[in-house]
């Protein structure tokens, strides 16, 4: 055990997302409640960091969201860049970046969604692409939508420009980091939707500048994919399933081209 939330002397706790390393060995996460901001008494969330030392890990929080510009209650894995950033997304309603400035940090929100055409509550984190243009997906288009986007923002001149590839009406949304391939191509799961009604993993492709969407599997045994999904180096699609499987408690999947 390398840190318990519930034991925390920051108040953070529901970690939502994953860890990501830094090249020193640290650990950066989110959670989404506990901080300072003052969000419906539960704080707003707030990105931690666990450090080497002594044999154990030491905690630190390093960014306390306010639920203003900045969002609130993040809970994606976040991604760092070959400087050492980290970029997310919080549930209401961003997509931050968070740069080393001295010895502290600094928050720069890149976009904040309306909730309508461009989507909204976002829950997957972001991805880079080779050109370091980052790419995600929201849960939602609406309050009473289920539908979401996926979503482009392109780094250019220092500023960030934010762009809807594809609108979808999945129920349920898109819950995990999308995935991209050499090629440029984007897949992902949903949550709900499919001919069964359990999930689907898609596959987004780039023609003049339309994206068209395939639908490559439709789960049905397994259900509901909520997690990130991975691509190999051979093309297989790798996530995992909340329900279903041998036991019904989930599964861990593979799909091949």
């Amino acid at each position: 055990m390398l840190y318990r939330f519930a034991d925390s002397p920051t108040g953070l706790s529901i970690p939502y997302g994953g860890v990501t390393f830094d090249a020193a060995g640290n650990l950066y996460g989110t959670a989404a409640a506990g901080g300072t901001g003052g969000c419906h008494g539960q704080g707003c969330g707030a990105v931690y960091k666990l450090t080497p030392s002594g044999g154990g890990w030491m905690a630190s929080v390093i960014y306390n969201f306010t639920g203003f510009e900045d969002g609130a209650f993040p809970m994606a894995t976040m991604t760092l860049d070959p400087a050492g950033n980290l970029y997310g997304t919080t549930y209401y309603q961003s997509v931050f970046e968070l740069v080393k400035s001295g010895a502290g940090w600094t928050e720069n929100t890149l976009y904040t969604f309306h909730n309508g055409s461009d989507g909204g509550n976002p829950q997957a984190g972001v991805i880079f692409d080779g050109a370091g243009n980052l790419y995600g997906a929201t849960t939602s288009l609406t309050q009473q939508d289920p539908g979401g986007v996926v979503f482009k923002l392109d780094h250019s001149s220092g500023s960030w420009v934010y762009t809807v590839l594809y609108t979808y009406s999945f129920s349920g949304g898109i819950f995990g980091n999308v995935a991209i391939d050499a090629a440029g191509n984007i897949y992902g799961t949903a949550i709900n939707g499919g001919i069964h009604q359990a999930g689907s993993v898609f596959k987004l492709t780039n023609s003049g500048g339309t994206w068209s969407l395939t639908d490559l599997y439709d789960f049905g045994g397994i259900a509901w994919p909520e997690g990130n999904v991975l691509l190999d180096a051979s093309g297989n699609l790798y996530g995992t399933a909340m329900n279903g499987g041998q036991y019904g408690y989930g599964a861990v999947w593979e799909i091949q081209p």
